[in-house]
C-alpha cells in the first residue's frame, strides 16, 4: 500500500474514489471541518453554506473524513525537519477533537509518530 496510488484526471473523481475507500475500512468515522470566516464582512455578503463549498486551487476542503488505520496524505509542508512535507504517507493510529495522531510509512521518518492539528 506504501508503494502504490491512484491516479484521476479531475478533483472530483478523487472525492468519489476517497469517499469509497473510506467506506470500506473498519470503524467509526471522524469528521473534521475547517473554520472559515470572510474578514471584514459586515454585511454578511459570504454566507459560510457558500463558502465552505468552495474548492480553489490551493485550498483544502471543508470537510475531511477519516478512520483509524486509514491512509492519509499530507498536501502541506508543516514540518518538514520532522517528515512533515508535501506528499509525506502516514496511517491515522487515533485523532481526537483537534488532533490526529499518525504514523508516518515512507522515507526516511518511517515509523515515526506525529501529532497535526485540524
Amino acid at each position: 500500500m506504501t508503494q502504490r496510488a491512484i491516479l484521476s484526471s479531475t478533483n472530483e473523481n478523487v472525492d468519489l474514489i476517497n469517499e469509497k475507500m473510506i467506506d470500506l475500512f473498519p470503524g467509526e468515522t471522524k469528521e473534521f471541518l475547517s473554520y472559515d470566516m470572510a474578514i471584514d464582512d459586515i454585511n454578511n455578503y459570504y454566507q459560510l453554506e457558500f463558502l465552505n463549498i468552495l474548492l480553489p486551487n490551493g485550498v483544502l476542503p471543508h470537510r475531511l473524513v477519516l478512520k483509524i488505520n486509514c491512509p492519509i496524505m499530507l498536501l502541506r509542508n508543516l514540518d518538514p525537519s520532522n517528515g512533515l512535507y508535501n506528499g509525506s504517507r502516514m496511517v491515522c493510529r487515533q485523532f481526537s477533537t483537534h488532533v490526529i495522531h499518525a504514523e508516518i510509512t515512507t522515507g526516511q521518518y518511517s515509523g515515526k509518530h506525529v501529532f497535526m492539528q485540524r
